[in-house]
């Protein structure tokens, strides 16, 4: 992402962490650890500015549930090793240049019979089958540790056409007894850092509340994709591609790691396929990152992320697909749309605004919840009357004309169609801003209570009634700035699997 980008307000924050980052290099362990990856700096940057503070009984209290929870981690994945060799879920290894797919897969909603990449990837299998290019998906599973779920997953999977290669099939005696000793000995590996880095003798308190906190257990998840990764270099072709799913994370770090310390053959796609806010540190290009943890080419959604390195370029809208054949809409009417966050948090807010705010007689609120949210646990905040829909947002659009929400890439959707956007923010204070200023005032504003609701509606509406150039041109600049529509020709320049790339064709 540009770093241009970073808000004023974090820049310190992700300078300080940036400086810190070069410790990685002295062992892989360090890069399974979410503060290196600026993972969460935002959110402890606000906890510790609203209080929060962890004292010597509390590191105490943090180290045991470390160990509990990891310990969790690691018997459940043993079992969940059980489950895989019960199941006849297998791929069958070849020495074909191979194109290797690195993306979550959420267990839910493959337990539904979603098709397996269509929240991350969708239709990218399509287009390599009817290329016939051979392609493995490498699974990161997201969503739960149930042996049951699993076992109904991975039969579903086997029934498929895909390939699929995961860490349960790879993974022998001998890489469990690593992940078990590493686990053991990450808090050791952190507390040499402490002593190393003297972070504990700095007056930058916040950097240090955020490493304490990251004493939670995630490093289990990096962990598992590393050993893997040196599994999957040893059999990958010489020539191969790893597209991949690419947040700044340590599941993708430590593959990367993983594959350039045993010197893989392999060129890496970190796919930024999405939309993100700018307070997300993790996302963007730190400069003093270890060369092992990055991508040979940083894919992002729009020239709006383009970044001034070398392996930034702008690649195809997958998941946005619809946008470009849904275009701009009138948005002529009133009726309004409710757009839920991942972040929790900002859902709260958003239902104490609504029911605060005179809903138009006859009518409901219109909620959609992120795909991540657990409903059940909203269900005493939702106001009345409303009904919830699961339904696609590009097929929803055309029948509203204004979207409340907070925290999240849908808004940006919805503006690029054409719908006005009222944000939902605690004392008009923006969390995550993922629209533009630029169009501020004109496609979107921001409500804290009722009568800032009120205005805001009525301004957004006098724009839309007065059909302005410069309207239609704010909309067609986050279109062409954010997105980039994803043609046949686009996914194959993309991917560099134009005539350069024959070697991943069969």
């Amino acid at each position: 992402m540009n770093s241009d980008l970073i808000p004023s307000h974090l820049e310190e924050v992700f300078k300080n962490l940036s400086k810190l980052s070069v410790f990685c290099k002295r062992s892989w362990i360090f890069s399974t650890s979410f503060f290196f990856s600026k993972i969460g700096a935002y959110e402890s940057k606000l906890k510790f500015s609203s209080g929060q503070r962890i004292s010597s009984f509390g590191l105490v209290i943090k180290i045991i549930k470390y160990y509990l929870v990891v310990g969790f981690y690691f018997l459940a994945f043993l079992l969940l090793k059980f489950v895989h060799l019960l199941s006849s879920l297998r791929f069958e290894i070849t020495n074909l240049k191979t194109v290797y797919i690195d993306s979550y897969v959420v267990l839910a909603n493959v337990e539904k019979g979603q098709k397996i990449l269509s929240d991350y990837f969708p239709n990218l299998l399509q287009h390599f089958e009817s290329k016939n290019i051979q392609y493995v998906i490498i699974p990161r599973f997201y969503g739960s540790f149930s042996p049951t779920l699993y076992w109904k997953v991975f039969n579903t999977l086997d029934k498929s056409e895909e390939n699929i290669l995961t860490e349960f099939q790879l993974l022998g005696f001998f890489d469990f007894i690593k992940l078990f000793c590493s686990l053991l000995f990450y808090p050791f590996y952190m507390f040499y850092f402490l002593y190393f880095s003297k972070l504990g003798k700095e007056t930058d308190q916040t950097t240090r509340f955020f490493f304490w906190s990251d004493l939670n257990g995630s490093n289990f998840f990096g962990t598992v994709r590393y050993l893997f990764g040196k599994k999957l270099a040893k059999i990958i072709t010489p020539g191969s591609k790893l597209i991949q799913w690419n947040e700044g994370q340590p599941y993708e770090k430590c593959i990367n790691r993983a594959l350039r310390e045993s010197k893989a053959e392999v060129r890496i796609y970190g796919c930024q396929l999405f939309l993100y806010p700018p307070e997300l540190l993790n996302i963007y290009f730190d400069p003093n990152e270890i060369k092992e943890h990055l991508a040979d080419q940083i894919l992002v959604n729009g020239k709006f992320y383009l970044d001034h390195q070398s392996l930034f370029k702008v690649g195809a809208s997958l998941r946005y697909a619809k946008l470009f054949s849904l275009g701009i809409l009138p948005s002529a009417n009133t009726k309004v749309l409710t757009l839920f966050s991942y972040f929790p948090d900002s859902n709260s807010f958003i239902l104490e605004l609504l029911k605060e705010i005179p809903i138009e007689e006859n009518d409901k609120w219109a909620l959609k919840f992120h795909p991540s949210t657990n409903v059940k646990e909203f269900e005493n905040l939702l106001p009345e009357p409303h009904y919830i829909t699961y339904e696609n947002l590009y097929d929803l659009f055309p029948h509203f004309g204004l979207v409340i929400g907070s925290s999240s890439g849908s808004l940006v959707e919805a503006v690029a169609c054409g719908l006005s956007v009222i944000v939902a923010a605690e004392n008009g204070f923006v969390d995550y801003t993922y629209l533009p200023e630029f169009c501020k005032g004109i496609l979107w504003d921001v409500a804290y209570d009722v009568n800032s609701f009120i205005e805001a509606k009525e301004r957004l509406l006098r724009q839309v009634k007065s059909n302005s150039k410069e309207r239609i041109k704010m909309i067609q600049k986050v279109r062409s700035d954010f997105f980039c529509e994803p043609t046949e020709k686009m996914i194959i320049n993309t991917f560099e699997l134009g005539e350069s790339s024959k070697s991943v064709i069969n």
